[in-house]
Order: structure tokens, then sequence, then C-alpha cells
């Protein structure tokens, strides 16, 4: 790991997430080498060049992949820019089918196939005159697997400008109209499609993000009816968390099928931590003032502080899930995946056991050496002992790492070497900081921090370097 005053956003692996989408149905231009040039900038502002492609947005590889086949089809060939696309998209099939094994998003289950968006991808590409050699016998390999689907992407409806100034009453004070434009996020996991809407409260005009899951399976939809009870229950406790405006749900026939929708109303952020990240790697901002991150970091320990007391497990911490207001206060987002206990860990002797959920990268190393083993002996248990407190406590430290370092942390959970991972930190500048992340970086979860002692040991001008304790 390399010196975090020494950082080459070469090197880096973070993913770029802005707020440009390319229009699937956009007409391409007349000059090949503009739609060319416009495909590769969409594309390089959705992916960062070096993002880590486990997060992907599949959409935008597809819509990339669509573009590039119909500039083809009129005897253009861009070659470099082909081969990016098609090189991302071979990396979004291996990882999300788990082709390589190595599986990165995890929710109860180790891995989450697709099997639908890979033929369309593999559609697109075997269309195209394919002159490398590499790329050529990636394709080979995966058609046999996946086989293909031969078709375009589906044009998406476009809402009358009656739908789109349409508003929906979430409870008898608060409606809301919906910008149906094009919408905020857009993906589907399994049966489940999550999209978030920008809207305004009517009344207000306060801006507003509308997040739905939508599915033919009513119970499946009705699970994600947790998220919005804790962001009720955290509503106005802390700056931290987003305020929150209720929640709506509906039935609805399209195509003679019944969809059911549960709408989430929530504070509008539209930029993210790791958003921050990515923009201070490409404007070679490597350095953040002490002020900035002594706010941030107590900021997020507070609110993980009262979390925990309140008996809530976020378990998915990472930058992509911790949000900016427009003030610049950092704000604790998505609780899909949390969990809401009627026991605190803390009153409990022993481990209890929980199944592995969370993302590859951020995870604990109880927990990623669990998945490792899962993906030798497909026989191995999906539920594991471990204190959720102390995994969430380890995915914060990573955060809190990348916040500092601007490096990937991807691997740094694999490390079997304390004192490997405390020789890193020891170049920081800033003995606290340093000392703060050994104790939330602790492989031992016995002998990891707790929220409030990371706080209590930040707040510390040098530290403390007492691990002996279960804290």
């Amino acid at each position: 790991m390399a010196d975090p005053k020494k950082v080459n956003p070469a090197n880096t692996s973070l993913i770029s997430h802005t707020s440009t989408t390319s229009n699937p149905t956009e007409s391409l231009a007349d000059n090949p080498s503009q739609s060319a040039s416009r495909v590769l900038q969409e594309f390089r502002e959705k992916f960062n060049i070096y993002h880590d492609i486990a997060n992907s947005d599949k959409e935008v590889i597809l819509q990339s992949l669509e573009k590039l086949s119909k500039l083809e089809s009129t005897g253009s060939d861009f070659c470099a820019l082909k081969y990016i696309v098609i090189g991302k998209a071979c990396d979004w099939i291996e990882t999300r089918n788990d082709a390589l094994g190595k599986a990165e998003f995890v929710e109860s289950t180790v891995i989450s196939e697709d099997r639908e968006t890979t033929k369309m991808m593999l559609g697109f590409i075997s269309k195209m005159n394919i002159s490398s050699e590499i790329i050529k016998q990636r394709v080979e390999n995966l058609i046999p697997l996946f086989g293909h689907k031969d078709q375009a992407l589906p044009t998406p409806s476009i809402p009358s400008e009656e739908e789109k100034g349409k508003a929906f009453i979430i409870n008898p004070h608060t409606e809301i109209n919906i910008n149906r434009d094009y919408p905020i996020y857009c993906k589907q996991r399994g049966i489940i499609k999550k999209i978030i809407w920008k809207g305004k409260i009517k009344s207000t005009g306060a801006e507003v993000a509308i997040k739905i899951y939508r599915s033919k399976n009513e119970e499946e939809v009705r699970k994600y009816e947790r998220e919005g009870k804790i962001m009720q229950f955290l509503h106005r406790r802390h700056p931290v968390f987003l305020d929150y405006y209720g929640m709506f749900y509906e039935s609805i026939m399209e195509d003679s099928e019944q969809y059911h929708l549960l709408y989430l109303v929530m504070e509008l952020c539209e930029r993210s931590l790791m958003d921050n990240i990515s923009l201070r790697i490409e404007s070679q901002q490597y350095y953040i003032s002490d002020n900035s991150y002594d706010t941030m970091v107590q900021s997020l320990l507070e609110g993980f502080i009262i979390l925990e007391e309140l008996k809530i497990y976020h378990q998915n911490i990472k930058p992509d899930n911790i949000f900016l207001a427009k003030t610049g206060q950092l704000k604790i987002a998505d609780f899909c995946v949390s969990a809401f206990v009627e026991v605190p860990e803390s009153a409990c002797a022993n481990k209890c056991l929980h199944a592995i959920i969370g993302t590859e990268s951020y995870m604990a190393p109880e927990l990623q050496t669990a998945i490792d083993k899962m993906r030798i002996d497909h026989t191995a248990s999906r539920n594991i002992q471990y204190k959720r407190g102390k995994a969430d406590a380890y995915s914060l430290g990573l955060t809190f790492l990348q916040l500092y370092s601007l490096q990937p942390v991807r691997g740094i959970n694999r490390c079997p070497n304390q004192d490997y991972i405390n020789s890193y930190l020891d170049q920081f500048q800033h003995p606290k900081v340093a000392n703060m992340l050994k104790g939330m970086l602790t492989i031992d979860p016995k002998k990891r921090f707790s929220f409030k002692k990371a706080i209590a040991t930040f707040q510390t001008s040098y530290g403390s370097q007492d691990f002996t304790c279960d804290c």
C-alpha cells in the first residue's frame, strides 16, 4: 500500500458516479466520430477508467454496447472505444455471474446471477467485428456458458406531460410531485427493481428523493418496509440521518400483470462520499484539511453510535452509501439490508448466528474468510457467528481509510498480518488518525474498537494504543 500523501490516481480503482446518463433511444449523430466521442464521454463519466467493476451499472454498459453496435453497422469501427466497452462488459459478466469465482455483493446468498442481462450484452457483442485476439477469446469463452440474446434494448416508455406532473399523497398533509424525466438511479436485483426519482413537496417546494421498490411479488416488496421504519425511527435524531417524509404503497396493472410498488420519500442528496473521493482524485486534490476530515469522522462516528444504541446495524457501510447534503453535512443512507433487533449485541455474552450481508471490499475479515470458504466448500453454511456491531466498525474503518488516503481498499480485509496493516497506518502524518484506524481495522473482532472506543481515541490528541480488551 502506498503512502497516502503520494497518491497516483491512475493506480486507483474508484468509480466515478455522476448524474449524467446516456439515453438509449437517442438517435445517432450524422457524424459517426462525434457519436463515438459522445458515447466515450458518457461511458467515462459514468465509469471512471480505473473503477471497481463489481459496482458497475449494467444499464450504461448495455446502452454503450447498443450505440456502438449501431455505429459499427454504419461502417464505422472505433477499435479503442469498442474494446474498452466490450472489456467492461466481459468484466461485468464474469463478476455478476461469478464466472471466475469472485462475487462482490453478498446478500444472504453468495452470488446473484443476472443471466438475462448477460445474454443481451453478449448479443450486442456477437454482432461486432473483433480483431483483438484477447477480447475475442474472452467473448468466445463466455458465449458457450451463457448464450446470447439477439435483440435491442427495449425503448423506455415516455410518460405523458400529465403523468410527469401527477402528484401522489403519502399522508393527508404531504403531496409529492415526481419528476419522471429520468431516474437518478435504476437497478434490477433479482425480482426487485429499485428506482430513485427526484421530486418536490408540493406545499413547500422542498426537493426530495423518491425511492421505489417494484416487483410482481408483493411479499418481497413489503420486506423493504423495514427500511422505511428505520428511517422514520432515525428522523431528526442527528443531522447525519436523512430527513424522512413517509412511505406509500400501491398496486398497479401493467400489460395484464400486477405489480407492487413501495415508495419511500426522503431528503434529496445527489452526491455520495465516493463521488467526493473520485472528484478529489480526478482534480488531483490529494489533501483534505484536518478540520474537514475531523468533522466527517466525528459526525459519522456519532451517527453509528446512535444506531448501535438503537439496536440498528447497517451491514453495508461503504462510501457509496454515505451522502453529502448541499450544506456539506454527511448523511448515512441505504438501510435496505440493515438489521433492527430487539436485544443489543452488547447484552449477548457470545456471538450470534447471522447471515452474511454486505459488499465484499468493505466486509470485516471474519465475513470475508467465510465467503472465501463458501467458494471452495459449497456445503458450508451461509450463516456464521459474528458480532454485527464489530463488523460495521471495520467497514467504517475502511471507509475512513479510503477517505484519508484516496487508495482503493479492496483486499485489505484478506490481509492475515496485523503488523503489516499497522506499519502502513504508521506512515500517516496524524497519530490520532492512525491509532483510530489501527483499532477499527484490527483483524481480531474481540480486540477491534467499537464506535465508542473509536471516537474516544480520535478525540484524544495522540490516541490510545491499548488493543488488548474487547472494547
